[in-house]
């Protein structure tokens, strides 16, 4: 029987060959293999091997293929490898055009699509279904994370279990969307609508969950180096309007304009503006008012109300002033609440009332902002008034600054100011009064009575109402002003004027050409001290001093010292500036006696002897000149012809005999701001002579040495010729 049946199958395979096809049920097949009427099975025993053999077929070309090692189908054309062995994962599906489906499970179809990751899915134009579990649909999209779905054209999932559909997205965090067009979704659970929107570098990409990284947005860019983002919202619940990185519930773009329209027109709205330093809470028209209260829009309780003229109401709504309040007496504006009391305004019958919260609170007046305040006026709670003051110690106490008060009358006597004992008889013979007329201020004492300035009857300061005699510390002044006192300084004068050239105290006697002194101080130690010292531009003299026109000697400062342990006639300082001259004298210096430096050892160290001063001396050019004279006739410079050296020389060769001085400009009355500028500056070297000399010391020594050698040289050259002319 099985030899009959194989003989049947031969000839009905052999009679069909002539056409080349196969036909099963079919005496005239239209295909290689042509089944009728009935189903075809490919089947294999089992699951797959371990290590599967080759495939029916491998390489390019068009072909059907089931291949049971790995139980995989294929179907299409492919053009390399893509159905090799090594590329057909187990259980897996491809078709179209050279779709490699390697992954366990996998799907392929279409065109050069890939489904490398297991159970993953690769449908359309060049898409890769990398990640396990993944799916790539559209055209040149990439499927890379777990669970992963990437759809549209040129989009990315790359972080698992995330999603990207559109045009050039990336989902690049766990869990992660993005859609549209240009996004890209970098933080874990991150969706991304629009395009282009801002790049960012989030804290967690995977499965963390960080309050400061994005949970959605909107991009809303023009380009990759134009990204921008309509809407913004981060894990915590920020919300960012035009603005990437809200710091607060709602934020909005950093720029001036309208934020929000809660109902508008055609051009104005009911909403909130930003303009540069300023808020703006806004009405649509002028006619408009801006209402707070309780409740909800259609019961609402109405307790301030800013109209559009800018009035404000405070428990009214028609206020006809800067600030209204209700017509009712009681409290209307609290500062603040005391445990006793309140700090604030209130209006009672015929009475505006502005109060502490209690007797040890006080008020005060001036200007600038709390904490900082510059005060004026300040009433205490014990009802005492301080102008200038935080402390009056008075009902009324005036101090600092200008502490006048003005008095106005209605005669032409002025305002009166009467002081007294008995504030109701002001003819009292102990009353006495200040008033003015025209223009002029009388102080009158009572008849018979003197004027005393001080504490009480200690009478500091006494006036003499007839004589005009001014006591200051005594009561007997035989002088227009006499001063007496026993404490640092028996008179102080301080001027404050910020004009040029003000003047502490000034001097005056100068009736007889040849006599007077415009001031004479005596004093057990110093008896005119001067002193110069405040920080600012300019020169300062301590003591400035002249002597002009006179037909005999004039002397600009004269000193004088006898007696003592040691007298000087002038002592001078200098220390602490860029250069420092004790004494600096333009013109000739003379003295009688000799000038001394301190030299004594114990005020020196480092001491070396000095070697090689004949080579120093050698390099010094003596020169002889004549000064600028016409060039710096500001600096008096002696005339005639000169010997010395050039201080620019000296300074290469001996550096610290060799110092900057400056002669300063020259003003008309020492005044640089107001006087006329009579001569420039003048900077310029100036040699220490003197520091010279212990080298001229050094350099004839070195050079005795020298001669005593040549002299020995000499004395045995002689001794050598008469030694030579005996023989």
């Amino acid at each position: 029987m099985k030899n009959l049946f194989f003989i049947t199958a031969i000839s009905l395979l052999a009679l069909n060959a002539q056409a080349q096809n196969v036909g099963i049920g079919i005496s005239t097949p239209l295909a290689r293999l042509h089944v009728a009427d009935s189903n075809v099975l490919f089947s294999a025993t089992g699951d797959i091997p371990v290590t599967a053999g080759l495939p029916p077929l491998q390489g390019g070309g068009r072909r059907m293929m089931w291949y049971p090692g790995k139980a995989a189908f294929r179907v299409g054309t492919v053009n390399d490898v893509q159905w090799d062995k090594d590329s057909i994962g187990d259980y897996s599906f491809a078709s179209g055009n050279s779709t490699k489906a390697k992954g366990f499970y996998s799907t392929a179809m279409g065109y050069y699509t890939t489904a490398s990751g297991t159970v993953s899915i690769a449908i359309g134009y060049i898409t890769t279904a990398s990640g396990n579990a993944s799916t790539s649909m559209g055209e040149s999209t990439t499927a890379s994370g777990f669970a992963s779905t990437a759809m549209g054209s040129n989009t990315i999932a790359a972080g698992n279990y995330s999603t990207a559909a559109g045009y050039l997205n990336t989902a690049s965090g766990w869990f992660s969307t993005a859609m549209g067009s240009n996004s890209t979704a970098k933080s874990s659970y991150e969706t991304v609508l629009g395009r282009w929107n801002t790049d960012y570098t989030p804290v967690n990409t995977t499965t963390g969950w960080d309050m400061a990284d994005r949970l959605f947005t909107i991009g809303n860019g023009t380009s990759s180096s134009s990204r921008s983002d309509a809407l913004t919202v981060l894990k915590d619940g920020k919300i960012g309007i035009a603005n990437s990185t809200p710091a607060f519930p709602l934020s909005f773009a950093t720029a001036i304009g309208d934020k929000i329209s809660l109902w508008s027109n055609s051009s104005n709205s009911y909403g909130l503006g930003i303009q540069s330093s300023l808020l703006q809470i806004h009405t649509d028209i002028s006619a408009s008012d801006i209402v707070f209260g309780y409740g909800s829009s259609s019961t609402f309780t109405e307790t301030m109300r800013i109209k559009g003229n800018g009035n404000v109401g405070i428990g009214i709504s028609t206020p006809n002033a800067p600030l209204g309040f209700p017509p009712a007496l009681g409290k209307k504006i609290t500062l603040y609440p005391g445990a006793t009391g309140d700090v604030g305004m209130a209006v009672m019958g015929n009475l505006f009332q502005i109060y502490s919260d209690n007797p040890s609170a006080d008020i005060a007046f001036g200007y600038d902002v709390a904490g900082t305040m510059t005060e004026r006026m300040r009433i205490r709670g014990n009802g005492n008034v301080g102008i200038g003051t935080s402390s009056p110690g008075a009902k009324l106490q005036i101090s600092a600054g200008d502490a006048s008060v003005a008095l106005f009358g209605p005669n032409s006597y002025g305002g009166m100011l009467y002081i007294g004992a008995s504030p109701t008889n002001y003819s009292t013979a102990l009353t006495a009064q200040v008033l003015a007329s025209d223009g002029n201020l009388h102080i009158d004492p009572a008849s018979g009575k003197n004027i005393y300035v001080g504490y009480y009857q200690a009478r500091d300061i006494y006036l003499d109402p007839f004589g005009g005699n001014v006591g200051i510390g005594t009561t007997t002044p035989v002088n227009i002003l006499d001063v007496t006192g026993n404490s640092g300084s028996a008179g102080n004068f301080v001027n404050t004027s910020t004009l040029l050239n003000s003047t502490g105290v000034f001097g005056s006697c100068y009736v007889n050409a040849n006599n007077g002194y415009g001031i004479l101080g005596q004093g057990g130690k110093v008896g005119v001290f001067g002193q110069a010292s405040l920080s600012g531009t300019g020169d300062r003299f301590g003591l400035l001093g002249f002597g002009n026109n006179g037909t005999g000697t004039n002397y600009g400062v004269y000193g004088s010292a006898t007696g003592g342990a040691t007298a000087y006639g002038v002592y001078g300082i200098a220390s602490g500036a860029i250069t420092n001259f004790a004494g600096y004298f333009v013109g000739n210096v003379f003295c009688f006696g000799g000038t001394y430096q301190g030299s004594d050892r114990k005020l020196k160290k480092d001491i070396k002897g000095l070697s090689d001063a004949l080579s120093i001396i050698e390099q010094l050019k003596p020169s002889v000149y004549s000064y600028k004279t016409d060039e710096y006739k500001q600096m008096h410079l002696p005339e005639g012809l000169q010997y010395g050296l050039i201080a620019d020389e000296v300074q290469q060769v001996v550096p610290g005999a060799v110092k900057k001085v400056v002669q300063p400009a020259e003003y008309e009355n020492h005044d640089e701001k107001k006087g006329k500028k009579l001569s420039d500056e003048v900077e310029f070297n100036a040699v220490n002579y003197t520091e010279l000399i212990p080298v001229l010391i050094g350099a004839v020594k070195e050079q005795q040495v020298i001669i005593n050698n040549q002299q020995k040289q000499i004395d045995e050259l002689k001794k050598l010729v008469e030694k030579l002319l005996k023989q």
